[in-house]
């Protein structure tokens, strides 16, 4: 197969994307995270599809690693070479919803109805056989072997198609013996048809042996016939009694049933009067309390309680109010006398001079009560000092004790005076007086201010009776529908609250007997459905009072039914037998040649289930021959090529049936060594050469395109200027497929005829 095209139209970082194939060698050569390895997946998602969905890892789980980040879309396509004919692939997963895979023949325009993978079709392979051989997918160069892959090679090289198992070919031929003859190793028991001959053969002979005495059987069982017939009448004439006694329970269960539905019917109207009742003991005329009606209720009182505590609230801001705007109104009095005696002005400044003389005469006094000490002392200590002794200076003390004296006088005076003052302008006390003149200049302002807030607190109060009154006026409208008036005087809410708890008593009940009407409805409703009445009372009328328990009545029938169909099976077989003996009673000539018959039958049977035994032993030999085959021939094949890529440094290359590898280093101790010994260039190159030797082993022709990526780095110079006679030989057989980010593989492809193409500077979105 040739892959001509790729067109990717989503893919990982990879968008729009259109490339054509070269027929031999292809390079994909750039930098890291370019896009090269998502090209090399790409090529297996056409083929086979995804891998790993199911897998929670990330880099195990295609689906998540190549949906890209910005849409949740995967589609493209890929143009295909296959025997003489063109095909096109077609995928495309939108979400987990949508997946389209369609694999189109170019030259009929017909998709083709394929259940098996685009991949399957073409090489008959599957997706683990195409990764283990085909596809060197990166940081995996070495995965390869197991013996799932060596039975899926065995049923390729031995039937041509890897879904044509050998394995099953020997279960059909043991399948094929077991017909013929089966013992089952645990229970010893046998089976099959030379077993059921021998069986029949056995009993021929056995009844060869016994045909003397058929006779005297065939009088014994006609005689076991008539005992039988007359048990069976004797069981007939009981039946039917049974069965009449049985129509007679039909027709009680029918009156029984009958009395159930007019029991119901009379309860159902009993139940509908009950609730007319309870309607009409909870209702007013056409209104009907229900819950609705008493959350209304609820509501409203809730509503009604605001509104008077708001009204409240106003009416006490406005009590407030009116006393500060009262006590004002007084002060003022006082200012109009204060006015009309002069002005404040006037009477302050009077105020002032008499507390100014007061505070003068104060002064003095304490002035002259000073001097009156000093005086004093100073006179008694020049007396007692002896410096000065004269009484008459103690004058000077008596004349400062009668300016204190004086000037206390004055200062009384005074004090009777600024009394005098205000209480002509009927103040009680000086500290009222001396307020007032102070706050004088803001009074009128304060009682504007005051007189203000009061009308506002008054239009509250009146703008809340009106929305209060409105309220509860709507409260008794709605509580006159239920016929219903508050029993206070004083519109307290706790009235509705009471009647809405009344409503929903009066509705819960309203419904506690609707719904047991109801159920009672839908209880005889049940009754009545598909109940013909005219039927049953046909039924009753002919019933009479049961002479047998129900159960006794069928468990008796069931017994008699059981006995009479057991004596009618006996008096069968016992015919069958009469009729047996008597076919076979003709000569022992014809039972000897019927003998005869069966065991020539017999060695026929066995002669071919010797046939089978032996081909199932040659297929089992064959089988074990071609696997052990496959090693050696892969052995040489890829050793050839691992001596070409390595320049013959190793002697032998021996694979297992597994595939496993061991290689024997020249000048060495001649022990074989398997690959982890080894460094991991040999190792790549070992597993290059079996991957390739493989496919040579597998296909002859349209063989699947070799895809490696970044599977020489590990290679040195020498062995990849080697590799890449191996590389050319191989292009001759299959497409070739290198993706690398090193620039020495790229320029060691360019000296070939591979088409080297750069990554992304051609390929990029």
């Amino acid at each position: 197969m040739l892959i001509e095209r790729i067109d990717i139209e989503s893919f990982g970082m990879l968008k729009n994307l259109h490339v054509t194939i070269n027929n031999r060698i292809n390079v994909f050569y750039g930098s890291n995270e370019s896009g090269k390895s998502m090209i090399a997946a790409f090529i297996k998602f056409m083929l086979f599809g995804y891998s790993g969905e199911k897998s929670p890892v990330l880099s195990e789980n295609e689906r998540k690693l190549y949906t890209p980040w910005d849409k949740n879309k995967v589609a493209g396509s890929m143009i295909v070479h296959f025997k003489d004919r063109k095909y096109k692939i077609e995928r495309e997963y939108s979400d987990s919803s949508v997946e389209r895979t369609r694999l189109i023949d170019l030259s009929t325009n017909i998709v083709l109805q394929n259940e098996e993978e685009p991949g399957e079709f073409f090489f008959k392979m599957s997706e683990e056989v195409f990764v283990k051989t085909a596809f060197l997918k990166q940081f995996d160069t070495s995965e390869i072997g197991g013996e799932g892959l060596a039975d899926m090679i065995q049923n390729i090289l031995f039937t041509a198609d890897e879904d044509i198992n050998s394995q099953k070919t020997l279960r059909r031929l043991q399948d094929a013996k077991d017909i013929l003859l089966f013992e089952d190793k645990e229970t010893g028991v046998k089976s099959g048809a030379i077993f059921n001959i021998s069986k029949k053969r056995d009993d021929l002979k056995k009844s060869l042996q016994n045909s003397i005495s058929d006779q005297k059987e065939l009088i014994r069982m006609e005689g076991m016939i008539k005992d039988l017939e007359e048990k069976m009448l004797t069981h007939n004439a009981k039946q039917n009694e049974l069965n009449d006694e049985l129509e007679n329970y039909k027709a009680y269960n029918a009156s029984q049933e009958l009395q159930k539905i007019e029991s119901a019917r009379k309860q159902a109207e009993r139940l509908k009067e009950n609730v007319k009742k309870v309607i009409a003991r909870n209702s007013h005329g056409d209104f009907i309390p229900d819950m609705n009606y008493s959350r209304e209720l609820m509501d409203i009182s809730a509503r009604v309680g605001e509104k008077k505590d708001k009204l409240q609230g106003y009416t006490e801001q406005r009590n407030i109010s009116s006393a500060k705007y009262g006590d004002a109104v007084e002060k003022n009095k006082n200012f109009k006398v204060i006015e009309n005696a002069g002005g404040v002005d006037s009477v302050g400044d009077e105020y002032d001079r008499l507390k100014q003389s007061q505070s003068i005469f104060k002064l003095f006094k304490f002035i002259c009560a000073a001097l009156v000490f000093v005086s004093a002392a100073g006179i008694s200590a020049l007396y007692f000092l002896d410096i000065y002794k004269n009484i008459a200076l103690y004058g000077f003390s008596a004349l400062f004790a009668v300016m204190t004296a004086l000037f206390v006088f004055l200062e009384k005076n005074k004090r009777n005076g600024i009394e005098a003052f205000y209480s002509s302008f009927d103040f009680k006390n000086e500290t009222d007086f001396a307020y007032v003149l102070d706050d004088y200049p803001d009074t009128e302002a304060q009682l504007e201010i005051l007189r203000s807030d009061l009308e506002e607190c008054e239009s509250m109060v009146m703008d809340a009776e009106k929305e209060f009154d409105g309220v509860y006026s709507e409260a008794r409208e709605l509580l006159l529908k239920w016929n219903r008036t508050p029993e206070s005087d004083d519109k307290s809410p706790e009235d509705f609250i009471k009647y809405a708890k009344a409503a929903s008593e009066a509705a819960e009940e309203i419904q506690k007997a609707r719904v047991v009407c109801e159920q009672n409805q839908i209880k005889l409703d049940a009754m009545l459905e598909g109940c013909d009445e005219k039927e049953l009372r046909k039924l009753a009328a002919a019933a009479r009072k049961p002479n047998y328990d129900e159960k006794q009545i069928a468990k008796e029938l069931d017994f008699i039914s059981k006995a009479s169909e057991s004596m009618r099976e006996k008096e069968g077989e016992i015919g069958k037998n009469i009729a047996t003996i008597s076919a076979k009673m003709p000569d022992p000539v014809i039972l000897e040649s019927q003998i005869n018959f069966l065991e020539e039958r017999i060695d026929e049977l066995t002669a071919r289930y010797n046939a089978l035994q032996l081909a199932t032993d040659t297929l089992v030999l064959s089988c074990n021959e071609l696997r052990n085959s496959i090693a050696p021939r892969l052995s040489e094949s890829a050793g050839n090529l691992f001596k070409l890529l390595t320049g013959d440094k190793y002697e032998d290359f021996i694979s297992d049936k597994f595939f496993g590898v061991e290689i024997t280093q020249p000048k060495s101790d001649g022990a074989k060594r398997d690959l982890t010994h080894f460094s991991a260039g040999t190792r790549d190159a070992a597993y290059l050469c079996m991957r390739m030797a493989l496919l040579d082993l597998l296909f002859e022709s349209e063989m699947p395109p070799l895809i490696c990526d970044e599977s020489f780095s590990n290679l040195d110079s020498r062995r990849l200027d080697n590799l890449l006679k191996v590389i050319a030989s191989m292009s001759k057989k299959t497409q070739v497929f290198i993706f690398t980010c090193h620039e020495r593989e790229a320029n060691a492809f360019r000296a070939t005829d591979a088409v080297v193409m750069n990554m992304p500077g051609d390929y990029a979105n």
